[in-house]
C-alpha cells in the first residue's frame, strides 16, 4: 500500500511538474566577433555572420517568470587582420551551447505577450576553422586549417575548449511562436596563454515554436 501511495504521489509531482512545461526548437542568426579586452592596436577584428539552431525548454516556475534552458549548436568567431603579424582572414568555431536563462512574460494584448530575459551559459568547442593568407618575407601562404579547443596553446590555432559567458534578449511572443533579439558576452578569453584576451560576442535575433506537455 505504501509503494502504491508513493507511486501516486510520484506521477502526481510528475503530472504537475509537466503542466507548467513546454518544450520546442529555435533558430536564428547571428553578427559574432571577438571583443578585445586590450584594444589591441595591432589587430583590426570586423564580425562574420554565423547562425544558431536547437531545442529549448521552459518552465513556469512562478506567476510570469520562466526558467528557460536547452541545447544548442551555435556558432561563433570574427574576421581579424594583421599588420604585424601577417595574417588576415576568418575564425570560425561551433559549440554546443547550454543557456539557463531566467524569463519574465507580459501580456500586450489578449494573444501577444513581451518577452525580457537574461542569464547564463556554458558553451563545448566542437569543430572550428581558421581561413585567410598570411605573410611574411618569404611571400604569401594559403590558410586554411582546423583550429585546436585544448587548455595548453601550442600554436595560434589553440582555442580554450569551454565558453563561459550571459546573455540576455528581449522579444515577442504569439501562440507559442517566439521572436526575440538576443546578445551574448563571452567571459572566458578565448586562447590559453599569452597577454592578448579575446571574448566571444553576438547579437542577433531567433525565431522559435514551444508547445506544452500535457
Amino acid at each position: 500500500m505504501k509503494k502504491i501511495l508513493l507511486l501516486l504521489l510520484v506521477f502526481i509531482s510528475i503530472e504537475s511538474y509537466s503542466q507548467k512545461l513546454s518544450v520546442g526548437l529555435t533558430g536564428g542568426y547571428d553578427i559574432a566577433s571577438f571583443a578585445d579586452k586590450n584594444d589591441n592596436s595591432d589587430l583590426s577584428i570586423s564580425h562574420i555572420n554565423v547562425f544558431n539552431i536547437g531545442g529549448i525548454a521552459e518552465y513556469n516556475w512562478a506567476h510570469n517568470f520562466y526558467i528557460q534552458s536547452g541545447l544548442l549548436f551555435s556558432q561563433k568567431g570574427t574576421n581579424e587582420s594583421s599588420p604585424w603579424f601577417g595574417f588576415s582572414g576568418t575564425i570560425k568555431l561551433s559549440y554546443l551551447d547550454i543557456p539557463v536563462n531566467l524569463e519574465y512574460k507580459t501580456n500586450l494584448n489578449k494573444q501577444v505577450k513581451a518577452l525580457l530575459g537574461a542569464g547564463f551559459y556554458v558553451s563545448r568547442g566542437i569543430s572550428g576553422t581558421q581561413k585567410g593568407t598570411d605573410s611574411t618575407n618569404l611571400g604569401t601562404t594559403v590558410v586554411n586549417s582546423s583550429v585546436h579547443f585544448t587548455n595548453n596553446s601550442t600554436d595560434n590555432l589553440s582555442i580554450q575548449p569551454f565558453d563561459f559567458g550571459f546573455d540576455a534578449f528581449a522579444g515577442i511572443e504569439w501562440k507559442g511562436f517566439q521572436l526575440k533579439f538576443n546578445y551574448s558576452r563571452g567571459l572566458t578569453n578565448m586562447y590559453p596563454v599569452g597577454t592578448t584576451k579575446f571574448f566571444n560576442q553576438t547579437i542577433g535575433f531567433s525565431a522559435g515554436y514551444l508547445v506544452k506537455i500535457k
